[in-house]
């Protein structure tokens, strides 16, 4: 599109048109970026921490630093993605993020300057169900064994807000899913559950080989 303008209401697109030939509105403050080229931001759907916090504080304060760090990157939303902890830890962890997540004006307040920030849309656990043996920085000693009970407690304090969920696929037989590819070898578990507990099941820190895991498909 040649000249184009983007009308911006609340916070949200209600235009796309092009200036050429009288078009486009007189109307606001406008904003003109001749070189620019505009982009969708980046959903980063797997991220710890950044700007010298971590997801697991949960706090105005680090989650607003971490948001305005990911938008200096061009990413505009992020899953918020925990460590294997303590369940306690966690538990208050996905609370506290959940109540972020449905209240980003907690996180804008803390922005300097009214810059943008990133916004967490979701959580992504990242286990505590994994390998003892494919653990990588995950501390073993807080890993659990595939419970239902626990992920219900783990999902009733993210208040709903869990879209990802990351396991070892050889505990999947446990959970009653079945298993499917995707393009580019990616690998999801869809749950075989209730619809409010609909999430993305994603497999990692494993130890079965190619072979062993689709015939254990």
């Amino acid at each position: 599109m040649e000249d184009p303008e983007v009308t911006i209401e609340d916070g949200r697109i209600v235009s796309i048109v092009s200036r050429t030939g009288g078009g486009g509105s007189t109307r606001g403050r406008i904003l003109d970026f001749p070189e620019a080229t505009l982009a969708p931001a980046f959903l980063d759907v797997h991220i710890h921490g950044a700007a010298g916090h971590d997801v697991m504080e949960a706090t105005p304060e680090a989650l607003s630093a971490m948001g305005g760090f990911l938008a200096t990157r061009g990413t505009g939303s992020f899953l918020a993605t925990t460590v294997t902890a303590p369940l306690d830890a966690t538990l208050r962890a996905v609370a506290g993020l959940a109540r972020l997540i449905d209240k980003p004006e907690l996180m804008e307040a803390q922005g300097a300057n009214g810059r943008p920030i990133a916004r967490p849309v979701g959580i992504h656990l990242e286990g505590p169900f994994l390998s003892h043996q494919k653990c990588g920085v995950q501390p073993r000693e807080h890993m659990l064994a595939p419970d239902i009970a626990t992920f219900d407690r783990l999902f009733e304090a993210a208040e709903g807000k869990v879209r990802v969920m990351t396991l070892a696929p050889e505990f999947g037989c446990q959970w009653g899913t079945r298993m499917r590819s995707r393009p580019r070898r990616a690998l999801l578990l869809t749950p075989v559950r209730p619809a409010r507990r609909t999430l993305l099941m994603r497999c990692g820190r494993w130890t079965i080989v190619s072979r062993e895991f689709w015939e254990w498909c």
